[in-house]
């Protein structure tokens, strides 16, 4: 039995609107979760999303300007602060509402990836089956449920739209091909305004416009420039207002104890460990404790070069049996690209938002096998499908069940901080905020056996400096000790000269006015 590639009208908006309504459900329980890790920084105390008069600073400078000029990531997103600035107006400090634009977001983004897969592969089955193994991807619950995440959300959203008006054009030249250009070139626009990881879009529309598109044998090289010209134009562009705004072009380098060697090395594992994510996404963690790979010897790495080997032998083995499906081997490529600079990186290198985008193509990929396998010819496809079936059943509830159960980690600083630490008791970062959280309330021996003595410049420069003028958990003692003088020196020393920014003294003197003597400062 042949599955038709076209869905009847009235069949196809009812199984869109249970998978829509679907995909709304499982992070229904997301809404009621506070306030969360860095959305305390960029909402709760960022005042440029607090007010209009601060419309020109939001598009006229970085994500982080708030925190001064020692913020090191020149990250450009203004389309995540003014959307911040929007539901402050309309919600003021209330997280549900923050997270109901989050849970819509996904729904379109659901909604899209069936509208490209549909255009991508003419088959609105094949686009009904990647959309539903999209939707219920756990990978993508950091996004969703984390209100800071939100740039992933807004970057799939327009690069999707991008692709799919993209795809649209055709080769007569008519006033709907005209507009899809001009819809084209804005959504890419929005989406490089959303996240850094949308450059790659012209690279991705002038691959497929010579190498996948179906005409490209009969179009002319101008009209194949037509098409995907603008996306270049537009970027050009967008490098200019970035430079203007953020006062460079390329990313700040914030790990710079990298050689070029450890960065391939550690690009390599970075990979191994991405593609581990999207076929077995579990456990999931907020922030995964990241050391960098030195040699060819590392588990990671070898991890890593397996996955490239298999991807290489994929691409060349369907190149000519169904090329379509190495451009989607090409979509997770590109897409993830961006995320294995570690040079380039904040303190969490590796991190399951990132994999939003590239999950595009996975879903692609596995629902072209699971369509291939269901419309297999023979008498023991019937088994085959009904085995099928069964899986798909399982599958989906599993995942369902995780991704209801990983929401709830989102629900408080306290509880994304111990699941994380019950899963991985060697991340740093989350035993340094576990031990601020233990002294500020009051516990200060769990505090010092939870920090390890360790401190942190970025929580020194990320705290507010009503904590930093109070009682910043910095010095090494205990209720029964006396502070010890020499903590805000062994803090300064452990920092290196080149990193040793005028605000980390300015936090230290002002979190220890008694004992700071600007003679004993390095």
């Amino acid at each position: 039995m042949a599955m038709p590639e076209t869905i009847a009208p009235r069949k196809r908006s009812w199984l869109l609107g249970v998978l829509l309504l679907l995909s709304f459900l499982l992070y229904a329980n997301a809404v009621v979760n506070e306030f969360v890790y860095d959305d305390h920084s960029q909402i709760e105390r960022n005042p440029y999303v607090h007010s209009f008069k601060y419309i020109g600073k939001i598009f006229g400078s970085s994500l982080l300007a708030q925190q001064g000029k020692q913020a090191a990531p020149n990250f450009y997103r203004p389309i995540v602060n003014f959307s911040f600035l929007l539901c402050y107006e309309l919600f003021g400090l209330s997280p549900y509402g923050f997270h109901l634009i989050s849970l819509l977001l996904n729904c379109i983004a659901v909604w899209l990836v069936f509208v490209v897969s549909a255009e991508l592969f003419s088959s609105e089955w094949l686009a009904l089956i990647t959309a539903a193994f999209f939707a219920l991807h756990p990978i993508h619950s950091e996004p969703v449920a984390w209100i800071d995440g939100v740039s992933d959300l807004y970057v799939s959203v327009f690069y999707l739209l991008a692709f799919w008006l993209f795809l649209r054009q055709s080769r007569e030249q008519s006033q709907l091909t005209s507009w899809a250009r001009v819809g084209m070139a804005a959504s890419f626009a929005l989406a490089l305004f959303s996240k850094e990881t949308a450059m790659t879009f012209p690279v991705l529309a002038t691959v497929y416009e010579h190498l996948y598109r179906p005409d490209r044998f009969i179009t002319r090289w101008t009209q194949k420039l037509s098409r995907y010209g603008w996306s270049w134009l537009t970027l050009f562009g967008y490098l200019v207002v970035r430079t203007i705004s953020v006062g460079r072009l390329v990313p700040a380098r914030l790990h710079t104890d990298f050689s070029s060697r450890e960065v391939l090395f550690s690009a390599l594992a970075l990979i191994g460990q991405y593609a581990q994510k999207l076929v077995w996404p579990s456990p999931l963690l907020a922030f995964y404790p990241f050391q960098k790979s030195v040699s060819f010897a590392d588990a990671h790495v070898l991890l890593g070069l397996a996955v490239v080997a298999g991807v290489s032998a994929a691409f060349v083995l369907l190149w000519k049996r169904a090329r379509l499906y190495t451009f989607a081997l090409f979509w997770v490529g590109l897409t993830i690209a961006p995320a294995l600079n570690a040079r380039w990186m904040t303190a969490t290198v590796f991190a399951e938002r990132y994999l939003h985008l590239p999950s595009v193509g996975f879903s692609w990929l596995v629902s072209g096998i699971l369509f291939w396998c269901w419309r297999r010819p023979g008498a023991w496809t019937r088994g085959l499908r009904w085995a099928l079936a069964a899986a798909s059943v399982i599958v989906a509830f599993l995942a369902s069940r995780e991704i209801i159960a990983r929401n709830r980690d989102w629900k408080s600083d306290q509880a994304l901080i111990v699941r994380t630490l019950e899963v991985r008791p060697d991340s740093p970062n989350m035993r340094n905020d576990l031990g601020q959280m233990k002294w500020f309330e009051g516990d200060h021996a769990e505090r010092s056996s939870s920090s390890r003595g360790r401190y942190s410049l970025n929580r020194c420069l990320r705290l507010p400096m009503s904590i930093l003028l109070g009682s910043m958990p910095l010095r090494e003692r205990t209720p029964s000790r006396k502070p010890n003088s020499s903590a805000p020196l062994k803090f300064i020393r452990r920092i290196p000269p080149r990193e040793r920014p005028w605000a980390s003294f300015t936090c230290m003197r002002a979190a220890y006015p008694r004992q700071s003597n600007s003679s004993s400062f390095p």
